[in-house]
């Protein structure tokens, strides 16, 4: 029983769903497994470049063997495991080119085709799957993610918790989707919401710390992917969570914070925060910041981005990364505040590392078009013509055709500007993803070129900003004087 080469990447036959809905709830544990190791060229840019910034100390060991033997460790799976006296049952070493060749896939149907001729010669295990469900994750295929799950019943495969914990995280990336409407993903989240609650009810305690912190990370970022729905059961697994001595580190601690984040607990952020400045062997660090700031910046609340900022950075001493910076520029320009976007990476202070960053750079091209587009201004003028002038080089390497022509398209609205061209209205110039599906500007009037919209007010915007008190951290040798980035 499979699914066509014409249902694989776009559909699901009847046969497949009555398969997943049947999956039993209870399936026979398989013991703790080696992770599937994804290398850099094997993720997608944006993710790949999150992984490499993360810092050093995040990390069990070096991933993979290239830099350990020249002594110089690559940092890129935060937790990967020795393969020594891991049994052949769990992990067969004859099935790595399988694991290979599912990982280089281009497309859900080439996994899917891969993945069934390795069941063919029964040449599947716990690995395998994951190996394609990681892909399907990192590629965000939902359709071939569900039928390579529903293979586990089909072969009989027995699941350990790492294996449950890929599926749980690539059903949560899957959901990450931003192609996809709100409204298209409503489904997806409840069906992604009760596997992950199937797979959640068949694993088996943890036996240690590592596991204990994966097994959290993983549920709780399926329950930030779908969002208020999953609150409750997000709760009872913190409820669970404290039945262990295992101690939380910064991975699992970041992961419940964005996830009490995204669903608007603010203040329960805020008492986390302020009680984290007394603790001894847990430190939030830039991708705690990271992520709290993008749940601000995907909420449109520029003014709680920079209360995150202030606390994390101002009071905690969190040393922010690039992708920090573009997160908080990315917050003031969905809430429509380019100038303040531009600032943002103006105090970075390294130039050449933002232009050297996709999401950074298109960021303070799009905010820099915003400005000039709304009033005459003769140092947006020169910067827009710098970046324009090719100072700026930008690298499409495996970031595929749509990133390309977003970046031409707002290269070509720049020089119409620059030219005085044929008139541009706000609403041809919002060219980059972001601001042009979530930011407050899509609903503002199609407003022309030079009538200054940016000084007007725009109430509707205003009122939607959630504010929470900040409070006050308590005294700690991590507060430093200046916010970075901030009021310089």
């Amino acid at each position: 029983m499979g699914i066509s080469r014409s249902r694989a990447g776009h559909g699901i036959g009847r046969s497949w769903w009555l398969l997943l809905v049947a999956l039993p709830l209870q399936l026979h544990q398989f013991p703790t497994a080696r992770p599937n190791h994804s290398r850099p060229q094997q993720v997608p840019p944006s993710k790949r470049e999150r992984y490499l910034l993360r810092p050093a100390e995040d990390f069990v060991s070096h991933t993979g063997r290239t830099g350990a033997e020249k002594g110089e460790g690559l940092h890129f799976i935060t937790s990967p495991l020795d393969p020594e006296g891991i049994p052949d049952t769990e992990r067969s070493a004859a099935f790595s080119k399988w694991r290979a060749q599912l990982k280089s896939a281009r497309t859900g149907h080439e996994v899917w085709a891969r993945l069934e001729l390795a069941a063919s010669r029964n040449q599947v295990d716990a690995s395998v799957l994951g190996a394609a469900m990681q892909k399907c994750g990192h590629q965000r295929w939902w359709t071939t993610l569900l039928a390579v799950y529903g293979m586990v019943a089909k072969e009989g495969i027995k699941l350990g918790n790492i294996a449950r914990n890929i599926a749980m995280t690539a059903m949560a990336s899957c959901l990450r989707d931003r192609k996809l409407s709100r409204k298209a993903l409503a489904p997806r989240k409840l069906e992604a919401l009760q596997l992950s609650k199937d797979l959640w009810e068949a694993r088996s305690a943890p036996e240690s710390e590592l596991a204990y912190n994966r097994a959290l990370s993983s549920a709780w970022d399926v329950c930030s992917a779908v969002g208020p729905e999953a609150l409750s059961w997000a709760g009872a697994i913190f409820r669970w969570s404290e039945n262990f001595t295992f101690a939380k580190n910064v991975i699992s601690y970041t992961s419940w914070l964005s996830l009490l984040e995204h669903c608007g607990k603010r203040q329960q952020v805020d008492n986390i925060l302020c009680q984290s400045a007394n603790w001894s062997t847990v430190s939030l660090n830039e991708v705690t910041l990271g992520n709290l700031v993008n749940e601000a910046a995907m909420a449109q609340n520029s003014s709680r981005a920079d209360q995150l900022w202030s606390t994390l950075v101002g009071e905690l001493g969190v040393k922010p990364n690039l992708i920090c910076f573009a997160a908080h520029a990315k917050a003031h320009l969905l809430a429509g505040k380019p100038d303040k976007a531009i600032k943002v990476l103006d105090c970075m202070g390294d130039w050449a590392a933002v232009a050297s960053n996709y999401q950074a750079i298109a960021i303070y091209l799009q905010a820099l078009l915003i400005l000039c587009h709304s009033a005459a201004s003769g140092p947006d003028f020169k910067r827009l013509s710098m970046v324009l002038s090719g100072a700026v080089d930008v690298s499409f390497a495996k970031r595929g055709q749509k990133v390309k022509k977003e970046w031409q398209e707002m290269q070509s609205a720049g020089r119409n500007i620059l030219s005085k061209g044929a008139p541009l209205t706000l609403h041809q110039i919002l060219l980059h993803d972001g601001a042009k599906r979530w930011s407050v500007m899509k609903s503002w009037p199609d407003y022309p070129a030079g009538s200054n919209y940016l000084t007007l007010a725009h109430p509707a915007h205003e009122t939607a900003q959630l504010r929470s008190t900040p409070q006050r951290l308590p005294t700690s040798s991590k507060r430093v004087t200046r916010p970075l980035g901030l009021g310089c």
